[in-house]
């Protein structure tokens, strides 16, 4: 019974870990998408 437990902790923490890394991924392509914006801006500015 407690290596099921255990196996199921460890299992709810790294579903956690994934979850947090797909809001990081989230951001970063949030982020490069406030890039991309500006590029645009540069060019528009540029011609």
């Amino acid at each position: 019974m407690l290596k099921v437990q255990r196996l199921l902790r460890a299992h709810r923490i790294s579903g956690f870990d994934s979850r947090v890394n797909t809001c990081r991924d989230r951001i970063s392509g949030f982020s490069s998408r406030v890039n991309s914006c500006r590029d645009l801006d540069r060019k528009h500015y540029r011609n």
